[in-house]
């Protein structure tokens, strides 16, 4: 991929007041070596370039005049209505300094036992940490379902591999996906109101036949 630059305004409008006046997201950028900023971006510009970015990609921050500094998206608040994006953090990276940092998982291939409807597939995870120099850090890290071939199989973190100079932090015991049985269609429950119904239905009958035995009386 190639070089990606994020161009954001300066921001010193705080909270609430901010999101009512401007249809720009506000964020922060720290770092270990970096005095807080806070910023703010059109929401169009920052969801297509999470998007094509994610949280592990390393990107250039360009604040006004400024010069760039090189940052990782660190999360992306969203409106739990909307789903737009509210608010975001980025962190500052110190090039030639190995930090800690999620990546997420790239499920590829479909197991042959879920092809034939034997066995379900189980995803437990979708990130796991690693730890590396900035530049090296992986997009994501590819997981090859075609390993699995039978129910109750797992493929854990240690069965992971990266490319590069990138050590895996997860536990490597953690589970990462798994084969399962399929839960079998459960009989639908009669309702209470079909009990009700059922009961007046005996009730009535029972009483017809009453009626009819004293009418031939």
């Amino acid at each position: 991929m190639d070089d990606v630059t994020l161009s954001v305004s300066a921001r010193s409008t705080k909270g609430s007041k901010f999101r009512q006046t401007s249809q720009d997201v506000p964020g922060v950028v720290y770092g270990k070596d970096q005095e807080p900023l806070t910023v703010s971006v059109p929401v169009n510009v920052l969801k297509k370039t999470f998007n094509l970015v994610g949280g592990s990609k390393v990107i250039d921050l360009k604040i006004e005049e400024q010069e760039p500094i090189k940052v990782l998206f660190q999360d992306v608040q969203h409106d739990p209505v909307s789903g737009e994006p509210i608010h975001f953090d980025m962190y500052a990276v110190t090039l030639g300094q190995k930090m800690r940092t999620e990546v997420p998982l790239h499920f590829e291939g479909e197991p042959a036992p879920v092809a034939t409807g034997e066995a379900v597939l189980v995803t437990i995870k979708d990130m796991i940490e690693v730890e590396a120099n900035p530049l090296d850090l992986p997009e994501n890290i590819t997981v090859n379902l075609e390993s699995l071939t039978e129910i109750g199989q797992t493929i854990s973190v240690g069965d992971l591999s990266v490319a590069g100079d990138v050590e895996i932090i997860s536990d490597a015991d953690e589970a990462v996906a798994k084969l399962d049985v399929p839960r079998a269609e459960e009989e639908p429950e009669e309702t209470d109101g079909e009990e009700e119904a059922g009961d007046e239905s005996e009730e009535g009958e029972s009483s017809s036949e009453d009626e009819s035995t004293d009418s031939s009386d």
